[in-house]
């Protein structure tokens, strides 16, 4: 690597030497991510590291793997050596092996805190049940206005709802670290993109907003649940008919005629099976979109 910058497009870069190919940029990064994983650092905390991957492989897609490297964006090369430091300093301190993640928890009695929460384009609600102590209360916020936010996209506006609400947990004062929590959503990508106990993968992604979420639930040790749009009982409560003004969340406390989502053990996690696919009557195949989630479907059922 020479030492000659370059402006290009108002960006420093620092020239390579042409010995130097995507593929050799694409090893470096991949086993940063791995070294910097078995130091029991999340992925979702490697979310401009990550990024960078996926940029760099698609130009390797189209310009060739062993493709000689001409620039190198500097501020890459600055996160590079930030993580070749971090690694460094973790090796030298010494931080234990990441113990073998287990399965979770698949029962309503486990869990100290369940969490729905649901968005829209106006604004997101969320109920928050203590079951064990018998306490439930109703959070919701209107998006604020004039924002280039897109809280239209569900993309935004559902990962944003859930990391709110788990940040207003995170916040009172009755909540204690450790605790289990459960978040039911009707949103996809929650639930197929958290971390799996099984393979350890998953809990970070390329969406800013979805990434702030996974990194939320693996901090409080979350585990998502998917339920149907409806019959979430946050649907009607985040309609823009009954999220007020713009302002900060407002929380009430609701009692029993408050409707619950269903016991966890009549959800799935993290995807369910419909009758006729049990039966093994499943017309997936006459349908392409089904084939997204069929990694998700042998898993084991819940308990009550």
């Amino acid at each position: 690597m020479t030492a000659k910058l370059q402006r290009h497009k108002g960006a420093t870069h620092t020239q390579m030497d042409n010995n130097i190919t995507y593929r050799h940029l694409l090893s470096l990064i991949s086993l940063i991510l791995f070294l910097i994983h078995t130091h029991d650092v999340h992925l979702s905390n490697c979310y401009e590291l990550l990024r960078s991957y996926s940029k760099i492989s698609q130009l390797a897609s189209t310009q060739g793997y062993d493709h000689p490297l001409q620039y190198l964006d500097d501020r890459l090369l600055t996160t590079l050596r930030g993580y070749v430091e971090k690694i460094t300093a973790l090796d030298t301190a010494w931080s234990e092996i990441p113990d073998e993640p287990s399965a979770p928890p698949m029962s309503t009695e486990d869990y100290g805190i369940i969490v729905n929460s649901d968005a829209c384009a106006e604004g997101w609600a969320a109920i928050i049940h203590q079951p064990h102590e018998g306490r439930m209360w109703l959070i919701r916020q209107r998006w604020r206005g004039q924002t280039k936010t897109r809280f239209d996209l569900s993309t935004v506006s559902e990962p944003v709802a859930l990391y709110r609400a788990l940040q207003w947990v995170r916040n009172q004062p009755w909540f204690k670290p450790g605790t289990q929590i459960a978040a039911i959503t009707d949103h996809a990508a929650i639930v197929s993109g958290q971390e799996r106990w099984w393979s350890g993968n998953g809990g970070f992604s390329q969406n800013p907003y979805l990434n702030s979420c996974f990194a939320t639930m693996h901090a409080l040790k979350v585990t998502a649940f998917f339920i149907a749009g409806t019959d979430n009982p946050a649907d009607a409560p985040s309609r823009s008919s009954s999220l007020g003004p713009i302002g900060p969340i407002t929380a009430t406390t609701v009692s029993g005629q408050m409707c619950l989502a269903p016991p966890l053990a009549e959800l799935e996690y993290p995807f369910g099976l419909t009758d006729d696919e049990e039966e093994g009557d499943s017309d997936d195949d006459d349908d392409p979109g089904s084939k997204r989630f069929s990694c998700c479907r042998e898993r084991p059922r819940l308990t009550g």
